[in-house]
């Protein structure tokens, strides 16, 4: 299931920063940047419970 969680927050991320080369509202780029934090620390935090060094780093950075 951690897999798939992850799959999911890659896509729905993916999705919300390809939505961002369109003429949004301030709103919505404050919302994305938020998603984007909480994803990110999401799929640091399940890297490093698996020992995966590199990408922990690589989504925290």
């Amino acid at each position: 299931m951690k897999n798939n969680l992850a799959t999911i927050i890659k896509v729905v991320l993916a999705g919300l920063f390809f939505l961002c080369l369109l003429d949004m509202t301030y709103g919505f780029y404050q919302f994305v940047r938020f998603a984007g934090l909480v994803g990110f620390v999401i799929l640091a935090y399940q890297a490093n419970e698996q020992g995966k060094k590199v990408e922990m780093i690589t989504y925290g950075a």
